[in-house]
This record gives C-alpha cells, sequence and structure tokens, in this order.
C-alpha cells in the first residue's frame, strides 16, 4: 500500500489524498484550459487568414521540447520533491502563456510560434511530477479510475477551452476586442493554476542522488529501448502514442474542414472539436470499470477499429445533405474520440504503475518523449493530407493509416504470454 493512500490507514487519510488530488487536478486543468482556449483561438485565427499551414508548425514545435527535454524532466520528477518540480512547472507556464498573450494581442505570429515551444516545455516538467504523483496518493487497484477521473477533468478543461475560443472569437464585437479578451484570460487562469499548485503533496524525492541524463533525446530512446525486456510495457506505450497521435491529426484535419470545406464558422468548428474530446472522455470512464488484465489489453484492437472507422465515416460527410453537415461530424468524432478515450486511460494507468518507485519519472517521461515524437509526425500527416487531399477526403486517408497501425498493434499484443497479460491486472 502507497503512503498517502486513499485508505483510512494512509498518510492523512481519505480526506487529506482526495483534498491534495483536487489540488493538482485544478492546477492541471486550470493550465490545460488556458492553453487550449489560446491555441485553438489563434489556430482559428491562422486558418481564417489562409495560415492553415500553421496548425502543423504549432503541433511540430509544441512537440519539440518533448523529444529534447522528455530525460531531463523525467529526472526532475525523480531527483526533486515533486512538489517543487510542479510549482516550478506551474511559474515557467505563466511566463509563456504571458508572452504568448502579448504575441496575440500585437499580431506577431512569430510569437505566438516560439512561445507554442516555451508552453510545452512547462508541459513536458509539469506532466512527470504529475502523474508521478498519483501513486502516491492511490492503491494500485484504484489508479484507473483516478485516471479516468483526471482525464475527465482535463477534456472538461480542454473543451471548455475551445468551446470558448470560437464563442470569444464570433460573438465579441470585433477582432480587437476578441484579442484583448483572449490575452486576460490567456494571464489570468494559468496564475489561478499556479495558486493550486500549492496543495500538491509533500513528498520527499524518490531518488535524490539520480544523474543527469547528459545524452539528452539519446537516453530517452535508451529507455524506450530498455522497455524491450519488458514487452507488456513497451506495447501498452506503442498504443498510447498511436491515440497522442490520431487526436492531433483529427484536431488539426477538423479545424480545415469545418472553416474551410464545411464554412461552418470558427464557432461551430470549436464545437467539432469539442465532440471529439467529449467521445474521448466518454469512452474513458466507460473502461476504467473494466480496466483489469483480461479486459482493457484486449480492448485495445477493438477500440482501434472502432476509431477507425468513425474517422472513416467524415470522408462520406459532403455527401450527405447539408442540413446534416454538423450532426454527422460530431457523431463521427465523438465515436472516434470514445475509440481512442478506451485505449488511453488503462494504457496510461499502466504506465503509471508498472515502474519501480525510483525510476517512474523517467519511465513516464521515455513515454511523453514517445507520445510526442507521435503528435510531432502528427503535424507533418497533417499538412501533407491538407496538401493532397480535400479535408474531407484527408480523413478517409488518416482512417485508413489507423486502421493499418491497429492491426499491426494487435498481432503484436497477441504475442504475449499468458503470464504477461496476467501482470496487466490493476489487481496485481
Amino acid at each position: 500500500m502507497n503512503p498517502g493512500t486513499t485508505t483510512s490507514g494512509g498518510i492523512g487519510g481519505r480526506d487529506h489524498a482526495t483534498l491534495r488530488f483536487a489540488s493538482i487536478v485544478a492546477s492541471y486543468g486550470l493550465g490545460s484550459f488556458a492553453e487550449n482556449f489560446f491555441k485553438q483561438a489563434a489556430m482559428l485565427l491562422a486558418v481564417g487568414q489562409g495560415m492553415a499551414y500553421l496548425q502543423g508548425l504549432a503541433a511540430i514545435l509544441y512537440s519539440l521540447p518533448y523529444l529534447l527535454l522528455a530525460a531531463a524532466a523525467g529526472w526532475l520528477a525523480d531527483r526533486y520533491s515533486k512538489r517543487r518540480v510542479l510549482i516550478a512547472a506551474k511559474c515557467l507556464e505563466v511566463l509563456a502563456m504571458s508572452l504568448a498573450a502579448y504575441g496575440l494581442y500585437s499580431g506577431n505570429w512569430t510569437l505566438i510560434m516560439v512561445m507554442s515551444a516555451l508552453m510545452s516545455t512547462h508541459a513536458v516538467i509539469f506532466s512527470p511530477a504529475f502523474n508521478g504523483t498519483l501513486p502516491d496518493l492511490f492503491d494500485r487497484q484504484d489508479m484507473p479510475r483516478a485516471n479516468a477521473a483526471t482525464k475527465i477533468a482535463l477534456i472538461g478543461s480542454i473543451l471548455a477551452g475551445v468551446a470558448l475560443a470560437g464563442v470569444v472569437l464570433t460573438r465579441s464585437g470585433s477582432e480587437h476586442d476578441a484579442r484583448v479578451l483572449i490575452a486576460w484570460m490567456t494571464v489570468a487562469v494559468p496564475l489561478l493554476g499556479l495558486a493550486a499548485a500549492m496543495g500538491a503533496p509533500r513528498r520527499p524525492a524518490a531518488d535524490p542522488h539520480k544523474r543527469f541524463p547528459r545524452a539528452g533525446p539519446l537516453s530517452s530512446m535508451r529507455h524506450l529501448m530498455a522497455m524491450r525486456k519488458d514487452r507488456l510495457l513497451a506495447y501498452t506505450v506503442i498504443a498510447d502514442t498511436f491515440v497522442w497521435f490520431l487526436g492531433s491529426a483529427l484536431i488539426q484535419l477538423t479545424n480545415t474542414l469545418g472553416v474551410q470545406q464545411l464554412q461552418f464558422g470558427e464557432e461551430t468548428t470549436g464545437l467539432l472539436v469539442v465532440a471529439e474530446l467529449a467521445g474521448f472522455g466518454v469512452g474513458g470512464l466507460l473502461v476504467s470499470f473494466y480496466a483489469d488484465g483480461r479486459v482493457w489489453y484486449r480492448l485495445v484492437p477493438l477500440a482501434g477499429v472502432v476509431a477507425s472507422a468513425f474517422i472513416g465515416a467524415v470522408w462520406l460527410v459532403p455527401y450527405l445533405p447539408q442540413s446534416w453537415h454538423v450532426w454527422a461530424v460530431v457523431a463521427a468524432l465523438g465515436g472516434a474520440g470514445a475509440g481512442g478515450g478506451a485505449i488511453l486511460i488503462p494504457a496510461e494507468s499502466f504506465i503509471q504503475v508498472r515502474p519501480a518507485a525510483a525510476s517512474k519519472g523517467t519511465v513516464i517521461a521515455a513515454a511523453n518523449f514517445a507520445n510526442f515524437g507521435g503528435i510531432l509526425l502528427s503535424g507533418a500527416v497533417a499538412n501533407l493530407l491538407d496538401y493532397w487531399f480535400t479535408p474531407a477526403a484527408a480523413f478517409g486517408a488518416l482512417a485508413l493509416l489507423a486502421l493499418v497501425v491497429t492491426a499491426v498493434i494487435g498481432v503484436t499484443m497477441r504475442s504475449l504470454s499468458q503470464q504477461e497479460l496476467a501482470e496487466a491486472s490493476f489487481d496485481a
């Protein structure tokens, strides 16, 4: 049993753990709201001004710090108190969002793009410390539901940010007024997130003598390669990365589809992204109640096929009556999101509980390295699909790619032994 568990025997008992959990989730959620509110507003403005290519560039710039700094972030989470790391990350977030807000207000797209990288630097540092803190608060068998609650809160904050971005742009009266309001909110909300981070639990460093990974990205690659010795963990990271790639590509293609091809406008297009994320939350919540070795592992190929089918359905939307377009895209993206969520929640829970305490931050950071390698790739793939196909046809091509990757993951996972499968259980 972990210290600080939700049972009454833990440090501070159930109420103490719940309060600490609420504090760090609130900090995470407020940051995600501000970041997604800003990014969606900026990208909708870019698409509306004929600069859709900036979406892919922003995804690439956002991913680079995860590739370059993941090993260092994992080292920080193991070497120092996770609470100190969380607070330092939130301070960096306030700085990045303040500069990004000025860039949007002044119309400086170069500054906005550069700040995309600094925003993700904060997230790189925050993630291993945050995810490494959860096992300190909850028992192993409670992790899927704790992660589901976290993801629901996170998705709620992302939904609110994405949806509100379109509303502000549409209803602020003028673009100048919209830019001013977005800039103020982009600064104010992260400050609240910094205040919430002060409630993070106080725990000693897991490995205060850990050496700094001087090789940087090479260290992350070595940690990923070392996962071959633990095939169950390696395949779980592959499935996790696949979902991150798919979700990022979908958001970029959805913005282009809604604004350029279907002419929905910024507000409605923002709601399309909300549908995908809402589906993701529903899929993750449902599967969290069945996240044991016999179920979650076998659901991965099925969930991948479901996601692929719904993504492909978007290809057919332009052939439907125009009055059906919005609801058809909402339904398709919601189904695609549900398939992705059914993979991601148990997969990320397993990545959190599988490593030993002294290496938890390092393993989570290596998984983040892989995930954002997928997001980096999604920026390039989305731009290529936008170049080669109409926006709706790009969904069909992405669905075919997703189906192929799902088949490969399914075949490789079936090679696991019964003993390895038994170890996937969260009751183990």
